[in-house]
């Protein structure tokens, strides 16, 4: 139960950290 709860954690912060680069290439591209 535990090992999952960190996984999940794991693949929060990748998807939190997908999300702001693809924010950076937006603003990035509009310059």
């Amino acid at each position: 139960m535990r090992r999952n709860v960190k996984l999940i954690e794991i693949l929060k912060s990748n998807y939190l950290r997908y999300e702001f680069i693809l924010e950076l290439n937006k603003i990035l591209k509009n310059k």
